[in-house]
């Protein structure tokens, strides 16, 4: 997991069996994806799938990766753009180490003004969750238009698959988790 000191992915990490959490550390978070694909072990995930399919599954279950796949979630993405975990992140999402999906949280106006690194790869992915209210442009991070946003519930999102949209309702089924 890829966080920032005062993120709070580092809290829910510390029960989780997160392997490795790192701000910075490029050579650390290399060697945990090495050591993950060697072990073929995956990490853990914030829905509790011990493998890490559920997550991915939900959004291209033809395209999920192998059970033993490691995911790597990365929070705030944009502060990791041009530098050594940038790279990692990059390595990762090629498959050079080992079976690996990558779950980066941005803004969109960053993600889509990036043109090097590991945010134009996940956009080329076409693949993204846009929770609401989502601002106006949003959509050109999946490469799509999106239609004017209606009022809803709160966790109310949009799943851009390969240029396709879906309306989503998120649900955290324990409100004292992050």
């Amino acid at each position: 997991m890829v966080a920032g000191l005062r993120s709070p992915l580092r809290t829910w990490a510390r029960g989780a069996g997160v392997s490795a959490v790192t701000s910075d550390d490029a050579e650390g978070l290399r060697a945990a994806l090495v050591e993950n694909a060697l072990e073929g072990r995956g990490s853990a995930t914030p829905t509790g799938a011990a493998d890490g399919r559920g997550l991915v599954e939900s959004a291209a279950p033809e395209e999920a990766p192998a059970a033993s796949a490691t995911v790597v979630l990365v929070d705030d993405v944009e502060r990791v753009a041009g530098g050594p975990v940038d790279d990692v992140l990059c390595a990762a999402l090629d498959g050079a180490l080992g079976p690996c999906a990558v779950v980066a949280a941005g803004s969109p106006e960053d993600v889509v003004s990036a043109y090097r690194g590991v945010l134009p790869a996940m956009r080329r992915s076409r693949r993204a969750l846009l929770l609401h209210p989502v601002p106006p442009g949003a959509g050109e991070v999946g490469g799509v238009r999106l239609p004017p946003p209606r009022p809803g519930p709160p966790g109310r999102a949009v799943l851009l698959r390969g240029g396709r949209t879906s309306a989503v309702q998120l649900a955290c089924p324990d409100a004292g988790s992050p």
